[in-house]
């Protein structure tokens, strides 16, 4: 069980990481709603009650806590990538250009 928790741990951190960092960059982008609604709805409706599942339904203890962790930030992660994708960065690059010249 210790590997499975070493490679749980490892994974579920690199998605954390670049989840948050999806995060801020949504943020940055002055789309703060994006963030909000995925911490709200993936915490709450997918760790939550898979860290309940997992942890306490099936005897998994900290394992299931970890692999919880693991399924919410893998989801959020993937809800930011899709995000990203589909913005329209000329739009945004126009947008940022226009803002920098009114401002000289």
């Amino acid at each position: 069980m210790s590997r499975l928790f070493l490679l749980t741990f490892s994974v579920s951190g690199f998605l954390d990481v670049s989840q948050l960092t999806m995060a801020g960059i949504l943020k940055g982008l002055g789309l703060v709603n994006t963030p909000v609604a995925t911490y709200g709805i993936i915490y709450y409706t997918v760790m939550l009650p898979s860290a309940i599942l997992l942890a306490f339904k099936l005897n998994l203890g900290a394992e299931g806590l970890w692999l919880s962790l693991f399924v919410g930030t893998g989801s959020a992660t993937l809800i930011y990538a899709l995000r990203l994708s589909l913005l329209d960065y000329n739009t945004l690059i126009a947008a940022a250009s226009e803002v920098m010249h009114e401002e000289e």
